[in-house]
């Protein structure tokens, strides 16, 4: 069968909508913009970037072109969008190569990120070089304040740009049409998501088991084939008493080989919650029917479609176990929906005030920063009373979580360590039930025989899951890995490889690096360590220095990895370990790993200028790695007595060079 070329796809279309996504949400906002498209008669289809074989066939469109997407790594392109990044930045398209065609441009980023929407901006800047012209301004959306905020009013005013530019007679009807379309009661809302799918249920079929291993479809930008790895240890790196508690899992392959480098990570998957995904069936009144098979169908002339990730003969419990994201807070266009299934005029007038434009604030504050799930807002709105298809065609898919790596294949190749920390949610801020993280708290449970097999209490009763799991101090979860054997399982998960090129080490051994790593964000380090502390012992005698930065609240509870540690220094794989403890002690001057930072700074600033090190920055990114940022400036300007502009300008070529890299999260 002979694939049709994108140009003759896009032939029929009234413009053409191209995203790059790294974790969907481009792709997301890209859909929504095709689904809201036909309310003001036109046609349109999404596709990634990467569709794009050449740049040339741009200008063969007769359409304009709409891009959405976002930024990741150190400004980098997402996977689907990485190879025409590449292909429109070559140098030999000539200034003319795109100037037939009109594009815009909806960037999304993040300001917590050194380079705030550098993809989609950097995209701007090339189409204009190469001669095309922008219909419409370009928007660069914000996920620290909320996207909506400027998503919204951007796809609205998308409409009548687009129109003045394809039919200018026809503005003004199109502008009654989106009026009449979008608002209710003064309010302008977004347009409602079709309902599409018709739902029966199959009494004879046997439903069929879930294969974790085998996927019917692949999970976006997540390469390569599942691992199904055993679980050999698990032990918690903090002590009872802890703010958060973190866990160290080792995983273990037999059949197969799994290559990673220091500084990768693994893609695990994870179910729901099991008890919450039987409230939500409750809560849908689908107990009766919840494990039988589900047999989907698209309504006759309906233009949406079953998920591609759905395989045949399961369940609606399977449905939302395995494949359904229930926990996600919804978006803005998932609440329109939801508010057509509600009876009752004030519940619904409230859900249609939270996905209107006039209720972003409201929707920021009330169902987005305190991460409300879809049960939450069903518990809180009891006359909203969805069908199970529409939840089933419009909720996002479940995707694996990643995590850090934390050790070396130098060391053992046949076995990693990953460490996370097990998130907790109390009833509170609108969240109608405590939880745990979805994969989080999934793995906790896994490990949790391993972990308790004693308390601090010899009198102690055996500990319930609810008390273990949302109480601060675990309670009384005891440690092990220190003074006994770590307890072995046979539990088996399923993962991916999640390889990050932008976060290696040097390819030069001699190469000095300064690594800051609080928190979990220690995790890749002790990988790191270990690598250059095992090619030292096989005889590569130029290894260059390597300076830590640990932070935590307190060095007797949550200090990870300190015996590690403390040996690579030994062991001189560590040259300096510089840590900080915030809640220790009353001198406020070196609370944070900026700060110790700020106390090096002559060294700092020597290994990075001097002697061309790397600085590696891993944790979190709405705080530390902003701080660190700003304090790496000071220190420039400072040792090397120049203006602050200049000391910025010196820290962004670290950037570009590649010597200042990032692994950090909001």
């Amino acid at each position: 069968m002979t694939k049709i070329s994108l140009v003759d796809s896009v032939k029929e279309l009234s413009f053409v909508v191209f995203y790059g996504s790294q974790t969907g949400q481009a792709e997301a906002i890209a859909e929504s913009i095709v689904q809201a498209a036909p309310t003001y008669d036109f046609k349109t289809q999404a596709f990634p970037l990467n569709d794009i074989r050449d740049v040339k066939e741009l200008t063969l469109f007769n359409s304009p072109i709409v891009i959405v997407s976002s930024t990741t790594g150190d400004g980098e392109p997402p996977e689907n969008g990485d190879r025409f990044w590449r292909k429109i930045r070559r140098k030999a398209l000539l200034p003319d190569s795109l100037v037939t065609v009109h594009y815009t441009v909806l960037g999304l980023g993040d300001t917590n990120y050194n380079q705030f929407c550098n993809c989609g901006k950097e995209l701007n800047k090339r189409f204009q070089e190469l001669g095309a012209t922008a219909f419409y301004p370009p928007g660069w959306a914000d996920d620290a304040v909320g996207l909506e905020l400027v998503v919204e009013d951007w796809i609205e005013d998308l409409w009548t740009s687009l129109s003045r530019l394809l039919r200018p007679e026809s503005v003004d009807t199109m502008m009654a049409t989106k009026n009449k379309e979008s608002a209710r009661g003064g309010l302008q809302l977004p347009v409602c998501p079709p309902e599409s799918l018709l739902l029966e249920f199959d009494n004879n079929l046997k439903v069929m088991p879930v294969d974790l291993e085998d996927p019917i479809q692949p999970y976006p930008l997540i390469e390569g084939l599942p691992v199904t790895a055993q679980i050999s240890k698990a032990r918690c790196l903090t002590q009872p008493g802890a703010v958060k508690t973190a866990l160290e899992i080792t995983l273990k392959f037999q059949s197969l080989k799994f290559d990673f480098e220091p500084g990768d990570a693994i893609s695990v998957v994870c179910p729901n919650e099991a008890d919450e995904v039987d409230r939500l069936i409750k809560r849908l009144n689908l107990s009766e029917v919840a494990d039988k098979i589900a047999i989907l169908s698209v309504k006759q002339g309906a233009k949406g479609k079953i998920p591609v990730f759905l395989p045949p003969g399961i369940s609606i419990r399977q449905i939302f176990l395995y494949f359904s994201d229930i926990r996600t807070p919804p978006k803005k266009n998932f609440l329109r929906l939801l508010s057509e299934f509600t009876s009752v005029e004030s519940e619904k007038n409230k859900l249609l005030e939270l996905c209107s434009r006039q209720g972003g604030s409201l929707f920021e504050s009330t169902i987005r920063f305190p991460g409300l799930s879809l049960l939450d807002i069903l518990l809180e709105y009891p006359s909203c009373n969805p069908s199970p298809q529409a939840l089933i065609e419009h909720l996002p898919r479940l995707i694996p979580r990643a995590y850090s790596i934390s050790s070396s294949p130098l060391q053992n190749k046949d076995s990693f360590t990953f460490v996370f920390n097990v998130i907790t949610f109390t009833e509170a801020e609108g969240r109608k039930y405590s939880r745990v993280g979805v994969c989080t708290g999934w793995l906790y449970k896994l490990v949790r025989k391993m972990l308790i097999t004693h308390t601090n209490d010899d009198n102690a009763s055996a500990i319930s899951d609810e008390e273990s799991l949302l109480n601060s101090d675990f309670a009384k979860i005891s440690i092990q890995g220190e003074s006994r054997d770590d307890a072995m399982s046979d539990q088996q998960i399923v993962i991916y490889r999640r390889k990050n090129h932008n976060f290696r080490l040097p390819t030069d051994l001699s190469s000095p690096m300064i690594l800051v790593g609080p928190g979990t964000g220690i995790a890749p380090f002790v990988g790191f360590a270990q690598h250059r502390n095992e090619q030292k012992k096989m005889g590569h005698n130029e290894v260059g220095e390597m300076f830590v930065y640990f932070g935590c609240r307190h060095q007797a509870l949550d200090y990870l990895y300190a015996n590690e540690l403390d040996t690579l220094v030994k062991e001189n794989a560590i040259t300096g370990l510089y840590t900080s403890f915030s809640r220790d002690s009353d001198d406020q001057k070196y609370k944070y790993v900026q700060h110790n930072m700020e106390k090096n700074k002559a060294e700092v600033v020597s290994i990075l200028f001097e002697k061309n090190g790397y600085l590696y920055v891993c944790g979190d990114a709405k705080n530390m790695a902003k701080n660190v940022r700003e304090v790496l400036t000071q220190c420039v300007q400072s040792i090397k007595g120049v203006s602050e502009e200049e000391a910025k300008t010196l820290v962004t070529e670290l950037v570009s060079q590649k010597r200042y890299l990032q692994d950090v999260w909001s």
